[in-house]
């Protein structure tokens, strides 16, 4: 679901629910896009990438089958080929790095490489 005021909605929402924030407080991939016009201070409201919202929904298809609610045992990092469905080329190779940075395997190689990536721009693994 797509919800401005994230606080109290999603501490009470459940693992089940991704709610996904227009102000990017809360949200990496949202975070690194600019903000719309019609701003005020501290809550600059972004516009949702096409095909971000079914990717995340496919993705918890995924983690939650037959809208099943237990704790998951993997992470939409499993499947990030089939689960990330943006549109556009550049920012769908962007959001598989955030996500390998904020879901991927802490001490990783591949997380430390993407973390440089997304920091500098430069690719570590092509030398």
């Amino acid at each position: 679901m797509v919800y401005e005021a994230v606080g109290l909605l999603g501490f009470h929402a459940g693992p089940a629910v991704h709610i996904i924030d227009p102000m990017g407080l809360t949200d990496p991939l949202l975070a690194r896009q600019p903000a719309l016009p019609d701003w005020r201070i501290g809550h600059f409201k972004r516009a949702i990438p096409e095909g971000y919202v079914p990717g995340l929904e496919h993705c918890l298809d995924h983690l939650f089958p037959r809208a099943v609610v237990a704790p998951p045992t993997r992470d939409c990092g499993d499947w990030p080929g089939d689960t990330n469905r943006l549109t556009d080329p550049r920012l769908a190779q962007e959001y598989d790095l955030i996500r390998l940075v904020t879901q991927g395997p802490l001490f990783s190689l591949a997380r430390v490489r993407a973390i440089v990536r997304l920091q500098t721009g430069f690719d570590p693994s092509r030398g």
